[in-house]
């Protein structure tokens, strides 16, 4: 007799094989989704990200290496530029397009002769040019005839000692103005220039004259020519000019910032062990205040550093 609430014995055996039966249904189908993921459903492994092998270097006269002992021809390159050092520490295939006196609107030519190749690396200093610190550096050292002393004539007779004219306030417009052509510069470069997965390096540029608090106990009321209160002035002119040319490349999740005022830190003119070239008459005047072996060296490694490899 069957009592209320009391299953039925057969239909629980009934309910007990259906179960047991579901459960190895179950059971035999996630083993054969396992075995089939094992045996022929496993994903791909993902190709590495090969390694770099070629380099594009753009830009002025701070990376052709105008300065060094070895820098020649009319664009000032040099073997121990920082472009150069890069390329044979990274095993890098380099296309040098470098040249002093370069200006933002140069670098369209400077790409061109790149073709179609699309880079792994491509290095790039520019602005320093547009915003007009050389002509501005000759005028605090008071170079009232450059050609005479680029010619060796009397050289520096023509060597007035003055001050710069120019305010802060005029320096940060100078920056500020190649805010958006930097922008778009470096975003083009990214976009046609620069290999899949490749790396974008922009340098800054380094503080010419530590600041003045700071110079060597040797030095008087001016160093190469530029007062101490000049040389302040014109650390906050490249300050401001660093910050816009960073801002800017921070845009670019390809491009990296190389930090070349802080890598020259402690190295500047005016202190015991420069990284820069002082007022130069010979080989030739424009090699004036450009980084020298030691610099290139140091920003070549602030570089490679930060290849992936």
């Amino acid at each position: 007799m069957r009592r209320a609430n009391q299953p039925d014995r057969h239909s629980s055996e009934r309910g007990g094989l259906s179960a047991a039966v579901c459960r190895t249904v179950v059971l035999a189908a996630f083993a054969l989704a396992v075995g089939g993921c094992g045996a022929s459903g496993s994903a791909k492994a993902v190709d590495p990200t090969p390694a770099p092998s070629t380099m594009l270097a753009l830009g002025d006269s701070y990376s052709s290496g105008e300065g060094t002992k070895e820098s020649d021809g009319e664009c000032g390159r040099s073997p121990t530029a920082y472009p150069e050092l890069v390329a044979t520490t990274a095993d890098l295939e380099l296309v040098n397009e470098t040249c002093t006196g370069a200006k933002v609107d140069d670098v369209a030519a400077q790409v061109g002769a790149g073709g179609d190749t699309r880079f792994d690396v491509i290095t790039i200093s520019i602005g320093g040019n547009d915003a007009g610190f050389a002509a501005l550096l000759a005028d605090c050292v008071g170079l009232d005839d450059a050609l005479a002393i680029a010619t060796g004539s009397d050289a520096l007779s023509t060597l007035s000692l003055r001050s710069c004219d120019v305010t802060p306030d005029e320096l940060d417009d100078r920056a500020r103005a190649l805010d958006e052509r930097l922008s778009a510069l470096y975003a083009t470069i990214v976009d046609d220039h620069l290999a899949p997965h490749g790396q974008l390096f922009v340098v800054g540029y380094p503080r010419l004259f530590a600041a003045s608090d700071r110079w060597a106990s040797d030095e008087g009321e001016r160093c190469d020519g530029v007062t101490r209160a000049d040389a302040d002035a014109l650390g906050v002119g490249v300050a401001q000019l660093d910050a816009v040319i960073e801002a800017r490349v921070d845009d670019q999740a390809a491009a990296t910032f190389i930090d070349a005022a802080a890598t020259f830190e402690g190295h500047e003119r005016c202190t015991e062990d420069p990284w820069l070239q002082g007022f130069t008459v010979r080989p030739r005047l424009r090699s004036s205040f450009h980084p020298n072996e030691a610099g290139h060296a140091a920003v070549a490694e602030a570089i490679t550093s930060q290849i992936r490899s």
